[in-house]
């Protein structure tokens, strides 16, 4: 089976610009995923993703993931700044 590959990533020097790059399914057939060589929307940017789909469909399956992702870690880091908020002094005479 043939895979292609969708990337987005965050445009250097502008504040909130991104760069897509798009690699359609070409060539000859590549090794089946393996953790060598993941198909799946990763979290970091990239998704090689099968022929079976199209690249607009994988684009938009990788733009969900990380968004959850990003999501995901904001909610974690609200928690454990309330977290800190409400730690107090070792010791501390109440």
């Amino acid at each position: 089976m043939k895979y292609g590959t969708v990337q987005i990533k965050p445009e250097a020097f502008t504040e909130f610009g991104w760069v897509i790059t798009l690699f359609p399914p070409q060539g000859p057939d590549r090794l089946p995923p393996s953790e060598k060589n993941p198909v799946g929307p990763h979290s970091w940017g990239f998704y090689h993703f099968p022929e079976t789909l199209t690249m607009e469909e994988a684009f938009d399956e990788l733009k969900t993931s990380m968004i959850k992702n990003r999501t995901d870690i904001i909610d974690k880091m609200k928690a454990e700044i309330k977290s800190l908020q409400e730690l107090e002094y070792p010791g501390k005479k109440t």
